[in-house]
């Protein structure tokens, strides 16, 4: 994933005029900024913020960092950031989404169950907390009572929220803008109804649209809402759109960041352009592994990267056991191990897996 922020914001310039080219600025090493979007202020990134002034970029490349978090405390008795998959119901059909080869119960997450889970959250704290994984939260019936129950919280760090657009009405608008999310994504996926219908149906597009420009009118006259992220997925029907849709956003009042996916899931079937992407040989260590995010799914399983969408590595389940609990399991500390000694090849899932080192 490529984050784009406007340049204006740290140049303090009006636009340039040099061409937006996606290839070439994902090469580009990335300007460290915290989760407000401030630049960390380390030499060499002042340094290298000061090159890209001088390039004359419209746009700057950015690597969000968590300072003084649980993760870079190394804290190793409960994640620093969870995902809790509120459905794994979806009102599209995407290309790029593995939910054509899931085989697992795609429910709606029962609401105690969910409050259960931001209970012990908070009760531990963590870095950051997702209110999504697959699926679209705002098709749960109860999705505005849970994001509330979590506003109550105080310790569950940078909160994020995603939506494709499609049913997100002014009164969802209203709703999140008044919330305690501090993030929301926003699944775009293109800057017209051709290239959007590569990735659904073209008959959604003009709605995704005109609900995302309603989206930053009613921030603009509240004055108030989460940081707005406006995403599309690097894929063969989408990248010659790439450009433009950089081009297109970012500069947008109420828009601070452009998000430029890469297609995840190599190994789902039909997907040649992501099999395409450059792999090491051997899964030796998983990224998300290292990383020590956690995925809850709508039925209550953990597992411990997102390509396990099926459930066939689970370490456990939340309607029989703790997040605590399940996260302290052997189970677990063997994966661990093995992770640690470069030995993820010797576990028949992650062998085939080629997404290891998102």
């Amino acid at each position: 994933m490529v984050e784009f922020v406007d340049s204006t914001k740290y140049f303090g310039e009006r636009k340039f005029n040099r061409p937006i080219i996606f290839d070439e600025l994902k090469e580009l090493k990335r300007i460290k900024v915290d989760q407000k979007l401030e630049v960390i202020r380390e030499s060499d990134n002042l340094e290298r913020l000061e090159d890209y002034r001088r390039m004359e970029l419209k746009v700057v490349p950015i690597q969000r960092i968590s300072e003084n978090g649980f993760a870079s405390v190394g804290r190793k008795s409960f994640p620093p950031r969870v995902m809790v998959e509120m459905t794994g119901r979806c009102n599209l059909k995407c290309r790029m989404c593995p939910r054509k080869s899931m085989t697992r119960p795609l429910v709606n997450m029962n609401k105690n169950l969910y409050m259960k889970i931001i209970d012990e959250l908070d009760r531990y704290g963590v870095d950051a907390f997702w209110f999504f994984h697959f699926g679209e939260s705002v098709t749960h019936p109860d999705w505005k009572e849970i994001v509330s129950y979590a506003d109550k919280k105080e310790n569950l760090g940078i909160r994020w929220f995603s939506t494709n657009g499609v049913v997100f009405n002014e009164e969802a608008i209203d709703f999140v803008l008044n919330s305690r999310i501090t993030f929301l994504n926003y699944s775009m996926h293109a800057t017209n109804a051709y290239v959007y219908s590569f990735v659904s149906l073209k008959e959604n597009y003009l709605k995704v649209r005109s609900n995302f420009e309603k989206l930053l009118v009613r921030k603009r006259e509240l004055g108030r809402g989460p940081i707005i992220h406006v995403q599309m997925i690097d894929q063969e029907g989408t990248h010659n759109n790439i450009n433009e849709f950089v081009e297109t956003f970012y500069s947008m009042e109420g828009v601070e960041i452009v998000s430029i996916l890469s297609l995840e899931y190599v190994y789902v079937e039909g997907n040649e352009f992501g099999k395409k992407r450059d792999r090491l040989a051997t899964v030796k260590r998983c990224n998300r592994i290292s990383r020590e995010d956690c995925f809850v799914h709508c039925s209550g399983k953990v597992v411990l990267c997102d390509a396990d969408f099926n459930d066939e590595e689970a370490i456990g389940d939340l309607n029989e056991s703790s997040l605590s609990e399940i996260w302290n399991s052997e189970k677990r500390k063997e994966i661990l191990r093995l992770n640690d000694a470069g030995e993820m090849y010797k576990r028949e899932f992650c062998l085939k897996c080629t997404d290891f080192d998102f």
